[in-house]
């Protein structure tokens, strides 16, 4: 069914009939789809603080060249701040429905497209800062070569490897990397959505 229907169904409802039914009001107990999907945001948040961590420190554990470690951390920065501005998303979202009561219709209404949105959201980060480490990883590759006296360029190859390589292996990680975040958005967030959208349409019944 369309649930810009619903929605406009809802509206057209008089206030006192706005009411969810007390068995939907338990969506906070600890089973439900909506401390289900604040469990996953919060442990994702605890992940990137742990990855922002460890890159802070790479540089100083594998002895970075001072030549790159500049453009390292300068990269750094604009992963962090990249991180930041997102994550500051998620985190409003994460406190805006743990202080919800779910005593109307228009609040699980609330959560659904809510929870669509920040998906969304959460798959422009992933596509953004998976490049964007990668090229954090790339300096850790250069240092090791400067540092063991490796050629870098050698006949027209970077790494020993051609660009046709370089262009290949993007499109297979991008492609990789797709997937991967499509999955991991359908278990960790996608089933529960899902489950709240369920009881929409019970309620529409």
């Amino acid at each position: 069914m369309n649930l810009d229907d619903l929605k406009n169904d809802w509206d057209q409802e008089p206030d006192g009939e706005r009411s969810v039914p007390v068995s939907l009001r338990n969506l906070k107990g600890k089973q439900s789809p909506v401390e289900k999907i604040r469990l996953n945001m919060k442990r994702e948040l605890v992940a990137q603080v742990a990855a922002v961590i460890l890159g802070a420190v790479v540089p100083y554990v594998v002895q970075m060249n001072d030549m790159l470690r500049f453009p390292y951390y300068l990269f750094y920065i604009l992963l962090l701040a990249l991180t930041i501005y997102f994550f500051s998303k998620f985190y409003f979202f994460y406190n805006k429905i743990g202080r919800m009561e779910w005593s109307t219709k228009e609040s699980l209404y609330d959560l659904f497209y809510g929870a669509k949105l920040n998906i969304e959201i959460y798959k422009a980060f992933t596509y953004m800062f998976i490049p964007n480490a990668l090229i954090l990883g790339i300096f850790v590759i250069v240092n090791n070569f400067i540092r063991y006296e490796l050629p870098i360029f050698s006949e027209g190859k970077f790494f020993g490897f051609s660009f046709t390589h370089y262009v290949f292996v993007f499109l297979l990680a991008f492609g990789f990397i797709y997937v991967l975040t499509e999955i991991w958005v359908k278990k960790s967030y996608g089933k529960y959505v899902k489950e709240v959208e369920v009881l929409i349409e019970e309620m529409r019944e």
